[in-house]
């Protein structure tokens, strides 16, 4: 009979063990997880309400004062919505004042790079006038490059505007 007590007293402290060592493990994962996300602080986000009502002709402004990180520009990123119905959209680099060059890459909704261009130093750029497809998301990312950190203080506006 001791036998069988002390057995099941094992077999007790082995499942407790495991349930320990499994709960130990989720905690630290999301720790991990908990951690990681908030340490991601480089560059800028914004998400653009208004543009999924703009009309022909409209558009929408963003005014950023980029920072730097290490010897070049932190990437600043800008998602906007389209419209209901299909139509023609491009984004433009409208004032520069970063003492920089800046890279502006318009990404569709698979994140590859439908449209793009490149200021020159305090310069501005457009890129191609492109149809989207309505009530989808696209993006854009400004950034400068390696070795080209950008003026203290420096500021740029980035325009959404809809062509038709």
């Amino acid at each position: 009979m001791s036998a069988t007590l002390s057995t099941r007293a094992t077999d007790h402290t082995r499942r407790r063990k495991v349930v320990l060592t499994g709960m130990v493990t989720l905690l630290s994962a999301m720790g991990f997880v908990l951690t990681s996300s908030s340490e991601s602080q480089a560059g800028n986000y914004t998400e653009l309400e208004q543009t999924a009502t703009l009309g022909a002709g409209g558009s929408i402004t963003v005014h950023r004062s980029p920072l730097n990180q290490g010897g070049a520009m932190e990437m600043d990123y800008t998602d906007f919505q389209t419209a209901a119905g299909a139509g023609s959209y491009r984004v433009t680099i409208s004032q520069n004042s970063t003492g920089r060059a800046l890279n502006l890459r318009l990404l569709g909704v698979n994140a590859t790079i439908i449209g793009q261009c490149t200021t020159a130093v305090n310069g501005t750029c457009t890129t191609a006038t492109l149809g989207l497809g309505g009530n989808l998301d696209f993006g854009t990312v400004v950034a400068s490059q390696n070795g080209a950190p950008v003026s203290t203080g420096g500021h740029y506006s980035l325009s959404v505007i809809r062509v038709s």
